[in-house]
């Protein structure tokens, strides 16, 4: 039932004036997270993975060890009509990504750099913007001359979602996708059943359908789904073939045991505990496996949005074998 997946780290780098472009290479990656393949993309951008702080060197030399390009699997490059700030050492800090990503290519072939230019029409309306239009175009420029880079134009950002998409599938098929000689196939989700068989009865008209899907846990479970972990020991997930989101969770249906599924039972101290303990144990069995399960919405009224739940029979299987474990002296 499970399978092993390859973590891949695909680094964003491009000046602010392609944030619509930054947003589709995540939607982009979560989509083409997909079986085939065996591999999930962890997308990595400093607007998500990094945090306020001090250095004598600037805001990018905070950035570069959490973006860590030299050890990323893929380097997203993006531009339009702004090359960025200068950074201290001269270079702006769009450039020093994309350049120590080529420095790491020439040393390791990795990352593989894929580049996008933007062609959408625009007007400068100040020489400050000129200068930054055509410091984009220099740039583009010397990769020519070098004559090692193959870049892309787009249209729009619209255009840079279907080549994004097309790339990245080619990309990963070539490195990643099975061989023709490779007969074993992973077997496909079952068909899944009524909500009214793994929802709770009461609770099962608020929520959708169930429908299949492939997951695999979130190695910082305890950190990026902080919240839910402590008041209820869940554990985040990052679905394949699914909305991913920070509020996606895998959960026990009411074919675990009660004390470990239903919320007031759950509130008990000593249940919860018991669950947490129980998940880490799950977590680090399957750290790095890919399962089948079943998600589905559920509105969360008075938060009016909706958080993807997630149920797994290898997860209920685990909860029922661990808590029907006999408890030794020092445990009861």
């Amino acid at each position: 039932m499970v399978q092993t997946i390859q973590q891949l780290r695909l680094v964003v780098a491009s000046p602010g004036d392609v944030q619509a472009e930054r947003e589709i290479v995540t939607a982009v990656a979560a989509k083409i997270d997909h079986a085939d393949l065996g591999v999930h993309l962890r997308v990595v951008r400093w607007e998500t993975d990094s945090y306020p702080g001090f250095h004598p060197e600037g805001p990018q030399a905070l950035i570069d060890p959490l973006l860590s390009i030299a050890d990323a699997d893929i380097m997203i490059g993006i531009f339009w009509k702004r090359f960025g700030k200068q950074t201290k050492s001269g270079e702006t800090g769009t450039e020093h990504e994309i350049n120590t990503a080529i420095e790491a290519w020439k040393k390791n072939k990795s990352p593989h750099i894929m580049l996008y230019f933007s062609t959408q029409a625009y007007a400068p309306k100040s020489k400050k913007e000129t200068d930054q239009w055509g410091a984009v175009l220099a740039f583009k420029e010397k990769l020519e001359e070098d004559g090692q880079a193959l870049f892309w134009n787009y249209a729009d950002p619209s255009e840079f979602r279907k080549f994004l998409d097309e790339h990245l599938e080619l990309y990963l098929k070539k490195q990643y996708g099975k061989k023709a000689s490779d007969t074993t196939q992973a077997p496909a989700p079952v068909q899944a059943p009524s909500r009214h068989d793994w929802h709770p009865p009461s609770d099962a008209g608020k929520r959708g359908e169930l429908s299949p899907c492939w997951f695999s846990l979130n190695s910082n479970f305890k950190t990026d789904g902080e919240g839910r972990w402590n008041k209820w020991g869940d554990l985040l997930v990052n679905l394949e073939n699914a909305q991913n989101s920070d509020y996606v969770y895998l959960l026990p249906s009411r074919k675990s045991p009660q004390r470990l599924h239903e919320w007031k039972k759950l509130s008990q101290p000593q249940n919860i505990a018991e669950k947490k303990k129980i998940g880490e144990d799950f977590a680090k069995k399957f750290a790095g496996k890919r399962l089948p399960g079943f998600w589905f919405f559920k509105h969360i009224k008075a938060q009016n949005k909706e958080r993807v739940q997630v149920y797994s029979p290898d997860y209920d299987d685990f909860l029922n074998a661990a808590a029907n474990e006999p408890k030794t002296e020092t445990q009861a």
